[in-house]
């Protein structure tokens, strides 16, 4: 296998900002959407001021020291004392005060992210916001080392997968260089997970005991690439995208720090089932 790093269009397509009450609008230019339609990912350079990158970090902080703090993954003690691993928790914004939606809105994120969607299917605000830490030395392992799609979690009382349309992430720090805990990806994979979808009808998402660990179904992968950008980039994936975690044994920081968000377009729950076999179908396509 080839391993690649990945490059968007961002630094060849000089992007235009307009400065409007929620934040910075950056202009995704047609060149940029045309990229994550074929590759299913796109980043974003310089979206975050460094003093909101400061506000989320100490958001992050104070939750990792907080009175009755969970882990989704990882151990909180370890976490506390920076031992090496890969920690994961999450900030439900109806229960919690919702330091990270604030993060979120005031960069703009949905903004650029309904820039992607077509312009009658807008994104709706999330609900929740996952924190993702890589502290070295730490070597992938478990379902976050193979390649992987977020699902499909069936909401409760229902068959119905909990999918999304759009993957939005926040780097809170440096990502530039491989080896750091940078996430993984397989670009076009959702294309091919589409077509897979629609050969065998939407259900078969759930069918993961047909699929690899992971899970991810038994389709042609391609080259992996190693998502590389700076702090205060912004990250969109598409939901179907193979991805996974990276290894952090390289000298590039002491932690790796993202906040992700899962972004619904305009009646994605009821458009699911087309949104999975024809994967470009809530997306501007240029």
């Amino acid at each position: 296998m080839v391993l690649l790093v990945a490059v968007s269009p961002t630094t060849a397509s000089k992007s235009s900002r307009t400065t409007t009450k929620e934040g910075c609008a950056i202009i995704i230019t047609d060149e940029m959407k045309a990229f994550f339609l074929t590759n299913g990912y796109l980043t974003i350079p310089n979206v975050l001021s460094p003093a909101q990158v400061a506000r989320g970090r100490r958001a992050v902080a104070a939750m990792a020291e907080s009175e009755g703090f969970t882990l989704q993954k990882g151990d909180v003690e370890a976490l506390r004392e920076g031992r090496g691993g890969y920690y994961i928790w999450h900030q439900l914004f109806r229960k919690e005060p919702p330091t990270l939606l604030d993060l979120y809105k005031e960069a703009g994120i949905g903004e650029l992210a309904d820039q992607l969607l077509r312009a009658d299917a807008p994104s709706t605000q999330p609900r929740v916001a996952q924190v993702v830490l890589t502290i070295p030395p730490y070597t992938s392992s478990g379902p976050q080392e193979v390649p992987h799609f977020d699902g499909p979690m069936l909401i409760p009382g229902t068959w119905e997968p909990s999918s999304f349309s759009l993957l939005a992430g926040i780097w809170l720090t440096p990502h530039e260089v491989p080896g750091n805990g940078n996430l993984r990806v397989w670009p076009g994979t959702h294309l091919r997970f589409g077509e897979y979808l629609s050969e065998r009808g939407a259900d078969a998402i759930g069918d993961t005991h047909e699929m690899h660990d992971g899970p991810y179904p038994k389709i042609e992968m391609g080259d992996r690439v190693t998502v590389t950008g700076t702090a205060g980039s912004v990250y969109f994936a598409h939901y179907l995208l193979a991805h996974s975690a990276g290894d952090f044994t390289g000298s590039g920081g002491s932690r790796r720090e993202t906040v992700y968000y899962r972004l619904n377009a305009a009646d994605h729950h009821t458009n699911w089932r087309q949104s999975v076999t024809d994967p470009l179908f809530e997306f501007d396509q240029v």
